[in-house]
């Protein structure tokens, strides 16, 4: 699924990046919308500082994922706003 230029390896490990494709995937998020969590994904990912001391042995893997879930739960709560807004602006309850 994922465009060979989108090269996150430098940031993710394959796996995980793999493991963000199905999760979009069984979300139902589109190609776009996968492509566009990756790249949130990989910016929230590159920015977060991991302190040893708070990881309680948590891998770099299991961290990455856990941002991952939190952008990707962060899309699909933004769809269903935009729906719900859609909806009601289309029956006059806005």
């Amino acid at each position: 699924m994922r465009n060979k230029q989108n090269n996150y390896d430098t940031i993710m490990e394959g796996q995980t990046v793999e493991w963000i494709e199905k999760k979009c995937k069984r979300y139902g998020l589109s190609y776009q919308d996968t492509e566009d969590a990756l790249q949130e994904i990989a910016v929230a990912v590159a920015d977060f500082q991991i302190d040893p001391l708070k990881t309680n042995g948590a891998t770099k893997q299991t961290i990455d994922k856990s941002i991952a879930k939190q952008q990707i739960y962060s899309i699909l709560r933004q769809r269903t706003d935009r729906k719900s807004t859609r909806l009601n602006s289309s029956h006059g309850k806005l």
